[in-house]
């Protein structure tokens, strides 16, 4: 495996709330670290000021229109890629492999319960263009496991975290991957399968970035 290669590369995970990819984005992060390379791991909503507001509406402290809530993912994702400080795309460029938790395609699939769906392919159009995924793991978990999943290990839910809402994201991931995924080199992995063997079917996805980019 190359020590760091040029570009570093971005390698998304999506899926829905309770399949994983926290942990998963945790254990990839260090074994690439232990091969030498740069990593930064990221999340969105994110940390910064309007992913902040974000995770208040998201938590319930704060209320917002479905429609508003898309267009603040779409300025935090435009401000997570570009913002001279901390953008994904500055690290990138300096040999950083950046991988994220969510990225466009949870907009896609989370912000079109009552929003038209080409209304945020709009909105992330952008963002689409400006920095497409070199990889992305759909960490695929049947709905009802997955609620199963989060009523266990979890002491509070949050906005989207109801079978009924799980299923319908469920199906517009499969539908957005359909119409959007080609770009994004989506890769599907069983996330009812154990944690090391997801880790290990990740791996195979990912080996591939940096040995042909050596």
């Amino acid at each position: 495996m190359s020590s760091s290669p040029q570009r570093g590369q971005f390698i998304v995970f999506e899926g829905i709330d309770g399949s994983g990819k926290s942990t998963q984005v945790r254990r990839l992060a260090q074994r690439l670290e232990s091969e030498g390379l740069s990593v930064h791991t990221t999340f969105e909503p994110t940390k910064y000021r309007i992913g902040s507001i974000l995770r208040r509406i998201l938590t319930g402290q704060e209320h917002a229109h479905e429609a508003t809530i898309a267009a603040l993912f779409s300025a935090d994702r435009l401000d997570h890629i570009h913002h001279p400080d901390y953008g994904m795309d500055g690290l990138l460029d300096r040999g950083t492999t950046v991988i994220c938790d969510r990225y466009l395609f949870s907009s896609y699939a989370y912000n079109t319960q009552s929003t038209p769906l080409q209304w945020v392919y709009q909105l992330n159009a952008e963002a689409a263009e400006a920095l497409p995924a070199d990889l992305t793991i759909f960490l695929d978990l049947p709905p009802a496991v997955a609620m199963e999943r989060i009523q266990q290990n979890r002491t509070s839910v949050d906005h989207y975290e109801s079978l009924d809402t799980l299923q319908g994201v469920y199906d517009r991931y499969q539908q957005a991957f359909s119409e959007k995924g080609k770009p994004e080199k989506i890769h599907r992995i069983d996330a009812q399968l154990d944690m090391d063997a997801v880790s290990e079917l990740i791996w195979e996805r990912v080996t591939p970035l940096f040995t042909t980019n050596a």
